[in-house]
């Protein structure tokens, strides 16, 4: 029943992202040739920098900027992504690598109700030991409202990933995460 329920509340998070669109939503792709849904009606006080506020242990980070897309984000994994350049490279332990390839990176505000959804998709992950290697996808969806003053975006996560080969499909239950609204460049701190 449980499960039901997370998948009810996934495909109405799909269904709101992707569903009918209204005329001033554009489409736009960008380098790496994911296509985004843009709404251009952002407003100047969700526009910027959005952290978890201090003692979450999540590392989430997002810009978005006036038309309506992300620009950069750093994953909670800790990997900080130029949303345009579609793929990020890092060595990793060991001397290791690992590679990762975005999908669709989304937001959406609606203005009546206050309500920011973001989803972001990396389509496949492959990082590599001395020893072998390990891929998958990570699928995460962030919703919430943003406070009266701007200041605040209580969002709701929930993540689906997936290792290849391992028959797991992992599809954690939404946990409660809160933004705060940043002015300084905060990317280069880890």
């Amino acid at each position: 029943m449980k499960k039901i329920i997370v998948i009810f509340a996934l495909s109405f998070m799909l269904l709101s992202l992707f569903g009918c669109r209204d005329n001033q939503q554009i489409f736009t792709e960008t380098k790496n040739g994911n296509i985004s849904i843009v709404d251009n009606n952002f407003p100047d006080f969700v526009v910027g920098t959005w952290k978890v506020v201090e003692g979450d242990k999540t590392r989430w980070i997002f810009t978005f900027e006036s038309d309506g897309t992300i620009s950069k984000f750093r994953h909670f994994a800790g990997m900080d992504f130029t949303v345009a350049d579609g793929t990020f490279a890092e060595p990793w332990r060991g001397g290791g690598k690992a590679v990762y390839n975005l999908g669709p990176c989304t937001a959406e505000y609606d203005s009546k109700t206050r309500h920011l959804a973001v989803t972001i998709i990396i389509k496949h992950y492959e990082i590599t030991f001395p020893n072998g290697s390990m891929e998958g996808t990570f699928c995460d969806y962030l919703g919430g409202y943003i406070s009266e003053d701007g200041q605040v975006w209580k969002a709701d996560w929930m993540n689906q990933s997936e290792i290849f080969g391992s028959g797991k499909d992992e599809f954690d239950e939404p946990k409660r995460i809160m933004f705060e609204k940043v002015t300084e460049d905060i990317y280069s701190l880890n």
